[in-house]
């Protein structure tokens, strides 16, 4: 969301502010800040990291006006060669003016009219010196430094600016002392929110991390995402009023009332993820728990334990184990005795019986004659990357995994053994329709088909009488 306001609309505590933060020398140099440079040279050589850019304002407004995914030392020289560009042919307050409306503030907002708005709900020329270095403190961590998400932050990032302010002579010690304990007063917030949210921000997170930020966001892009809106919608409606559920059946301890839920959606045949919902209430969390909250899968971990069962020991869904009493003795730690949900047991049962049923000691069993290592190898195939505890106890789902991995992982059984890379974006054009990405499905054979046809069969016993045949009632019917 734009709206590009004159210098002469915008408040002069920001216009300090953004100088203070982003380039102290801006009034000084041409483009380049051969001290600001250095500066930063030294911070990051001291720190053993990079902690400080040396970017002026004008080279940074040259990189966002420089269309290209490209990282590399000949599009740096480009950029500061635009940069000399703009300083020769702008004047400095034409500079500013640029930087401050394309700069970005997070929630959607560029440029620091609709971020004043956003934040403070007044426009740019009602800043006060507080809410100024508030907004000044965001371009440097748009999702982490910003009021609404952290203001703890936020305030700690303006009060550092501030004082930048009063080394730079912008402002005195007690403006400084005074804005602080003046009180900052965010816009308070819509409490109806977009579900879609925490798919647009998994969307530029991981278009961050690929190429240049000030790109993603100034040059104009044409984003095109696989997000299905219906779906979206109809999975936040589904988890509101399922957890809602819960809640009138369970009795809560202090602190569980805030039950939270997470659904992903992958298109099998593609890869395409139609659904990321990280949450209940985007305005309450920003927290993505579909790809950022690592939880015990449980149950849902059995298949890979059972398919590294088919693939090491040769069994097969008519295999007999006994399920019974057991301990089984680990070394340099005490006998692990595993039990089963109504602590009941059936005695000889075939596999497929077992998985049907959730039976745990028929997993912990084949997850001892496996040994963990091979079953971790076996998951890994399945797209499983998050770290996973080399115990016994894993063939109950006790190691975390993110609800995208393990809608990925389904994703190949669903595929018959097949891995396709699952992917948010399927085409990237600039401002004048060139496409610049363009997605290619990717997919590798990780299983033989005979040996997922036998898994594929035991999961549909789930639904039809075993743990999960509840699911009948709705129409469902298909292996899980």
């Amino acid at each position: 969301d734009r709206s590009y306001m004159t210098l002469d609309l915008i408040s002069p505590h920001f216009q300090n502010a953004i100088v203070a933060a982003e380039d102290c020398r801006f009034y000084e140099h041409h483009g380049l800040d051969p001290i600001g440079v250095f500066r930063a040279f030294m911070k990051n050589t001291v720190k053993g990291k990079i902690a400080q850019g040396g970017s002026t304002i004008t080279q940074q407004l040259a990189k966002n006006l420089f269309f290209s995914f490209e990282k590399s030392y000949e599009r740096k020289l480009k950029e500061l060669l635009m940069a000399f560009q703009i300083e020769s042919t702008f004047s400095k307050s034409k500079i500013l003016e640029a930087y401050s409306n394309q700069v970005y503030f997070g929630k959607g907002a560029y440029g620091v009219h609709k971020a004043s708005q956003v934040y403070f709900g007044k426009n740019a020329s009602e800043l006060n010196l507080l809410e100024s270095a508030v907004l000044a403190g965001i371009p440097q961590s748009p999702t982490k430094i910003n009021p609404i998400n952290n203001k703890r932050a936020s305030l700690n990032r303006a009060s550092h600016i501030l004082q930048r302010m009063v080394d730079e002579g912008y402002i005195s010690e007690i403006d400084k002392v005074e804005a602080l304990e003046s009180g900052l007063i965010v816009k308070k917030q819509s409490r109806k929110s977009n579900p879609d949210n925490y798919f647009v921000d998994y969307v530029l997170n991981e278009l961050e991390d690929k190429y240049d930020k000030g790109f993603i966001h100034f040059s104009g892009l044409k984003i095109f995402t696989t997000l299905d809106s219906t779906m979206q919608q109809a999975a936040h409606d589904a988890a509101v009023h399922h957890t809602q559920f819960l809640k009138s059946r369970m009795i809560l301890e202090e602190g569980q009332e805030n039950l939270q839920a997470a659904v992903v959606t992958v298109d099998n045949q593609s890869g395409a993820i139609r659904v990321i919902l990280g949450g209940l209430d985007y305005s309450e969390s920003q927290f993505n728990r579909a790809v950022s909250s690592n939880r015990m899968p449980g149950s849902s971990f059995k298949p890979f334990v059972y398919m590294s069962a088919f693939e090491n020991l040769g069994y097969h869904p008519g295999t007999i184990v006994v399920d019974e009493p057991i301990s089984l003795d680990i070394p340099g730690t005490t006998p692990w005795q595993p039990n089963n949900f109504n602590n009941e047991f059936k005695g000889p049962v075939i596999l497929k019986e077992a998985l049907a049923k959730s039976v745990n000691v028929i997993s912990a069993k084949l997850m001892y004659e496996l040994s963990p290592k091979r079953v971790i190898k076996t998951a890994r195939k399945f797209g499983i990357n998050s770290t996973l505890k080399n115990n016994y106890s894993l063939a109950l789902g006790s190691s975390g995994v993110s609800p995208l991995e393990l809608a990925s992982a389904y994703s190949v059984i669903a595929n018959l053994g097949n891995y396709k890379e699952p992917f948010l974006v399927f085409r990237v054009e600039n401002y004048r329709g060139k496409i610049l990405y363009d997605h290619f499905i990717e997919q590798s054979r990780r299983f033989p088909k005979k040996d997922i046809y036998p898994l594929l069969d035991m999961m549909k016993g789930v639904v039809e009488n075993g743990s999960g045949r509840v699911v009948r009632r709705v129409g469902f019917n298909h292996p899980a």
